[in-house]
């Protein structure tokens, strides 16, 4: 394997036991920093794998070529653009999307992501396919509610039409 020279600086100062790297470890042969694998500054290695995992489904993508197709569409934009209301209270605006497609983990391959829109803090359900629209309320109400929020955007229309 190829090191950098901050990689092989770094090995020698945790084999000597000196100090300033009292944020890097060894487990399990891997070299951590923080709670981090650690990837040498080789060059391209760091590129190589960022889009290896981000054209995956592990990734939650699957490349720019497949949500062209997807995605494309020569239609004219549907209306004006509409401005959006000033957020005042956290976890009062939520949206709400899916990330499908996942090897399944546990017996989920689905995960319900709902993001506040003030804080944009954000919470990962894990759901079970097929998902309903009921089944994926009981997961939003036992996750995410402490009250009833004012707005929930998502893209699922289909789904929470349905006889919900």
């Amino acid at each position: 394997m190829q090191f950098d020279a901050r990689t092989v600086e770094i090995r020698k100062k945790l084999k000597d036991h000196e100090g300033g790297v009292e944020r890097f470890r060894y487990k399990n042969g891997l070299l951590y920093y923080k709670k981090y694998v650690y990837v040498p500054g080789v060059l391209g290695l760091r590129e190589e794998i960022l889009a290896h995992f981000h054209n995956s489904k592990e990734g939650g993508h699957s490349g720019w070529l497949r949500t062209y197709k997807v995605k494309y569409d020569q239609r004219r934009p549907m209306g004006l653009l509409q401005p959006l209301s000033i957020l005042e209270k956290i976890w009062e605006d939520l949206t709400m999307d899916f990330i499908d497609g996942l090897p399944s983990s546990g017996g989920y391959e689905s995960i319900l992501v709902v993001v506040d829109g003030l804080s944009k803090g954000v919470h990962f359900i894990p759901l079970r396919h097929p998902f309903t629209a009921s089944s994926v309320v009981k997961a939003f109400v036992n996750n995410v509610v402490n009250e009833i929020p004012r707005s929930i955007v998502t893209d699922r229309r289909k789904l929470f039409m349905s006889s919900f």
